[in-house]
């Protein structure tokens, strides 16, 4: 009897195989298909330039030899303490533009002035964030910055773009997650809760023009001292006067998923009937202010100065309330677990494109800045190539940019495609830093 030997060919990394029997006859091979290679090497790419930025960073600059063009790639080892910081344009929210434009210098600070703004806080790089309004100075994600909720935005917004459910964590203890999120905050009088629907949204200007739909919203919502009048001297910001106004100030820095916080009330304005001439704002950084209309403000009419109110600010994700530090956004989770996210099927067409992504045990985050031209399902497989287990996609096309701080200067690496200059003024950024 003669003997019979298997003959396996593995060509790259996607084990395609070729196989056949010798038994004494010729060898029958098996077709390969050309086009399973030309999509195996679709995302090759050449190294052009590799810098260690600083003690767990990693910048790297590579072509899509198949694309034609530049991707920017922040390598972070999170084990050395690497923290990755949320960072609202001139720390204002809302913060809008005037014109409606995204193009551009736009009022709004640029990655660039964010990053020099903090020079001193250690600082080495960071790229664009979540998407956003630009006309009403919003995001379209919760924000959260060094702890505090700087946005939650209001629940109809979800309603409107389920899309926006995923984000970037990072907690208090360094841990990070891509989970889903929830957000239940709360203000507690006496024996009295209600629950807060947005921290410095939009929605409090109570517009009559406001879709129906949102107006179930607007009954409970909270504006801090990052919500000022007039952020440039031709824009203000504007809050509608009739309701009521209980003005607090937190014992403790408002924080998020750190349980209750004292408070006490400092001033009472109710403009239910019409009379109030304008809204409060306030200034100190524990300063707060509820609005509030309907039923909810009924229930809390009976407060008075003096009087002590407990306010929560609560993320879920995934259902873990651990501490949170940062909180960024983004549309889909396009690699979730090792598999293809929600997304993939999006139809719209290249566009540059801004990642956040992470290997499976969470050691290694990567910052991806790609100005070539990607659709979703390309996004999926660049994060793949890229070793990745998890990606989120960050707003992206003209927004898409990256830089470095270098000896004190900030250096524009994957500059804005816009037509008016090498940076747009985007809402905010993701920045990171050394420990």
């Amino acid at each position: 009897m003669k003997s019979c030997r298997i003959h396996t060919l593995i060509l790259s990394s996607a084990i395609l195989l070729t196989t056949g029997f010798s038994c004494g006859k010729p060898e029958q091979k098996q077709q390969i298909n050309p086009q399973d290679l030309l999509e195996e090497h679709r995302f090759d790419m050449t190294l052009r330039e590799s810098r260690q930025v600083a003690d767990g960073v990693l910048y790297e600059r590579m072509t899509l030899d198949r694309f034609g063009g530049d991707i920017h790639v922040l390598t972070l080892d999170m084990t050395k303490g690497v923290l990755l910081d949320a960072c609202w344009a001139d720390g204002l929210c809302p913060n809008p533009a005037t014109n409606g434009t995204n193009n551009g210098k736009q009022l709004r600070e640029t990655l660039s002035e964010t990053l020099r703004r903090r020079l001193g806080e250690k600082v080495v790089g960071g790229i664009n964030g979540d998407y956003y309004h630009t006309k009403g100075g919003i995001t379209l994600s919760p924000h959260v910055e060094n702890g505090k909720p700087v946005f939650f935005g209001n629940p109809y917004e979800l309603v409107r773009e389920p899309a926006f459910k995923y984000g970037f964590t990072q907690f208090s203890d360094g841990s990070i997650s891509f989970g889903p999120r929830s957000v239940r905050s709360s203000v507690v009088w006496k024996d009295v809760s209600v629950s807060v629907r947005s921290v410095n949204d939009t929605i409090l200007a109570l517009s009559p023009n406001a879709v129906q739909a949102s107006k179930a919203y607007q009954d409970a919502n909270v504006y801090t001292a990052r919500m000022v009048e007039k952020p440039f001297p031709a824009v203000r910001n504007k809050i509608g006067t009739r309701a009521l106004f209980l003005v607090a100030k937190a014992s403790v820095p408002l924080s998020v998923n750190t349980g209750p916080i004292p408070s006490t009330v400092t001033a009472v304005y109710d403009g239910r009937s019409g009379n109030l001439m304008s809204a409060p704002f306030v200034t100190g950084k524990d300063e707060w202010v509820l609005q509030l209309t309907g039923e909810s403000a009924a229930a809390l009419s009976g407060a008075r100065p003096g009087d002590r109110l407990d306010i929560s600010f609560e993320l879920s994700i995934d259902g873990s309330v651990k501490p949170v530090r940062t909180h960024i956004g983004g549309k889909y989770l396009i690699l979730a677990n090792g598999q293809k996210g929600e997304g993939y099927d999006d139809p719209r067409s290249a566009t540059r494109a801004s990642l956040i992504g992470a290997t499976q045990d969470g050691k290694t985050v990567r910052l991806i800045a790609s100005a070539a031209s990607l659709t979703f399902p390309d996004n999926y497989e660049l994060a793949r190539k890229l070793g990745l287990y998890n990606a989120l996609r960050l707003d992206g096309g003209g927004s898409t940019e990256m830089c470095l701080v270098n000896n004190g200067n900030v250096e524009i690496l994957c500059p804005s495609s816009d037509s008016n200059g090498k940076e747009r003024s985007n809402m905010n950024y993701i920045h990171v830093r050394t420990k």
